[in-house]
């Protein structure tokens, strides 16, 4: 090949600073939550024990990927992989009976007057198409 074609371009626009727009969604949702924890809880121990989880949780979803996928698309991946009932699995051989082909009696046209003219014969598919190929 002559010249590179890129692969694997990210297209999100970045922002807000280092994050697109999706990730400081994502971001915020998370410090909206640990402010109402702030509001919610007496506890100093328990508050920052919830906003270590919660922090922890809007920074995978903000910044984590799986295979260079962002964790929200694989998740969804695995919410609709689980929702849907039908699955296919390839590596799984079903046992089916061949079908055979059948093939169409010959039949002859005989004109009415008794003379005997060539007979015609009904081609089958596999003729047809031979015939085209050799023609065409």
């Amino acid at each position: 090949m002559r010249y590179k074609i890129p692969r694997y371009i990210d297209y999100e626009a970045r922002i807000f600073g280092p994050a697109s727009f999706k990730q400081f969604l994502f971001l915020l949702a998370g410090m909206i939550t640990v402010g109402f924890l702030w509001l919610l809880t007496d506890s100093l121990f328990i508050f920052f024990f919830l906003t270590l989880i919660v922090s922890g949780i809007s920074l995978t979803l903000a910044f984590g990927k799986i295979n260079g996928q962002p964790i929200v698309t694989m998740i969804g991946k695995f919410i609709a992989f689980k929702t849907t009932g039908k699955k296919t699995y390839f590596w799984k051989k079903k046992d089916l009976a061949p079908k055979p082909i059948m093939r169409k009696e010959e039949e002859e046209e005989v004109k009415p007057e008794g003379r005997s003219l060539p007979t015609k014969q009904k081609r089958g598919k596999l003729d047809k198409m031979s015939k085209k190929i050799e023609t065409s």
